[in-house]
């Protein structure tokens, strides 16, 4: 058994439960530094934290699950590398686990990347949209979720048949349409054993996203998500309008009061880096 942080301690009436959790964190060689430093706040929790590095998010995750059943922790909290979230939301959702020894998962309200969707699945909403109404409750029964900060019971991880995450290409063996992700196939694999997965409603979490912000119509900021850039292959149409317009005529038609500032000191709004005071 690992001879790491301390026990936490839960209090429940009548008397208080102590528990073992092990953060994992699957993550590349290069990441987003701002969740990274939130993460090592969990040490101050009694909260191990683990990454593991790879090409294959799955496997790397995979190999820290391991480590948690082998070390005999109560938890593990998944991470990803790309989640923002506070010390608060994890205190809150181990609270929720330890009270609630039905759930094999908990996990918090996160919008997917560039797109918004929830990463959520409910059985009643199978055409994919869920009412607001359907989360009124403090855990909601979910089919699938995510692993940007999710808890999972140990106990009921051993028990789950092996592999827990592996990605299946469609019916025509293609990585398209009808293809499984490793992560629903690990959420598929739960609830075949009977397991259960909650959504806890009250608890939210952001996520990372990597933005260009082009000055457009009036030199306004317009917001275009890295990945609409390279899939579109252009900024966005009113960008290239307006600057199209401003090339022929020499001002803005739309010429609005924007805000500039001085460049005496570079212009990266004091996160460049550099370590300049």
């Amino acid at each position: 058994m690992s001879s790491g942080p301390a026990p936490i301690s839960i209090d429940l009436n009548p008397d208080p439960v102590r528990v073992r959790v092990l953060a994992a964190l699957s993550c590349p060689r290069l990441g987003f530094t701002d969740q990274m430093f939130i993460a090592t706040q969990l040490v101050k929790m009694n909260i191990e934290l683990r990454k593991h590095s790879g090409a294959f998010w799955e496997q790397s995750l995979s190999q820290l699950l391991y480590q948690a059943v082998d070390e005999d922790f109560d938890f593990v909290l998944t991470l990803d590398y790309d989640t923002i979230f506070r010390p608060t939301d994890v205190w809150y959702m181990l609270n929720l686990m330890v009270n609630e020894p039905k759930a094999s998962a908990i996990f918090p309200v996160q919008y997917r990347r560039e797109a918004d969707q929830l990463l959520l699945g409910v059985r009643e909403h199978k055409d994919g949209t869920i009412q607001a109404n359907s989360l009124a409750d403090h855990l909601v029964p979910a089919t699938v979720g995510h692993f940007g900060c999710t808890f999972i019971r140990v106990a009921d991880l051993k028990r789950m048949p092996h592999p827990w995450l592996h990605s299946k290409p469609g019916p025509t063996g293609k990585w398209d349409d009808g293809r499984v992700d490793a992560d629903v196939a690990f959420w598929n694999n739960l609830r075949a054993c009977g397991f259960k997965m909650f959504c806890a409603t009250r608890c939210v979490v952001g996520h990372l996203q990597q933005m260009i912000t082009w000055p457009g119509e009036g030199y306004l900021p317009v917001h275009q998500y890295s990945g609409k850039y390279f899939k579109d292959g252009d900024a966005p149409p009113i960008v290239i309008q307006s600057a199209s317009y401003r090339a022929t005529n020499g001002v803005d038609h739309a010429a609005s009061e924007i805000h500039s500032k001085p460049s005496d000191h570079g212009s990266q709004d004091g996160d460049s880096g550099r370590g300049e005071v």
